[in-house]
């Protein structure tokens, strides 16, 4: 018997926590809630309808194993939205660029995708895959 499930949110843990609320704000997200916990201030950004992304405040960067590898977003225009990003404090790992994703079983023949660093230094993939349909 399997068990029903879905993707809740993905933390980022940040020593510039009203930045990165008002990076995300900037992005199209909105606040949901927002409380305190020993380390600092958290707060939940909402994406969609049950889709999170969590920002946690520390004072002191922490590097540990296991942490967030990256966010990524699928959208229908990367190029607005890395321009957006960017404006709003973003930095560039990747700009833009097409190619083909060799996923397995079936390769996506092409998709639009950049990399960028939020202010806390979080990495986010920006991706367009023609076609692709996100049901949320």
């Amino acid at each position: 018997m399997g068990l029903n499930w879905s993707f809740h949110h993905v933390t980022i843990r940040t020593t510039v926590y009203e930045k990165a609320i008002g990076f995300y704000e900037a992005l199209g997200l909105t606040k949901y809630i927002e409380w305190k916990e020993k380390m600092g201030r958290c707060c939940f950004m909402r994406m969609a309808k049950s889709l999170f992304l969590e920002i946690k405040e520390f004072t002191e960067p922490i590097l540990e194993p296991g942490r967030l590898e990256h966010i990524c977003f699928h959208v229908d225009d990367v190029d607005a939205f890395y321009r957006l990003a960017i404006e709003n404090g973003a930095k560039t790992v990747m700009a833009p660029f097409n190619g083909p994703l060799n996923c397995t079983p079936k390769p996506i023949p092409d998709s639009r995708v950049c990399h960028i660093r939020g202010p806390s230094g979080e990495a986010i993939e920006i991706i367009n895959w023609f076609g692709f349909k996100l049901d949320v």
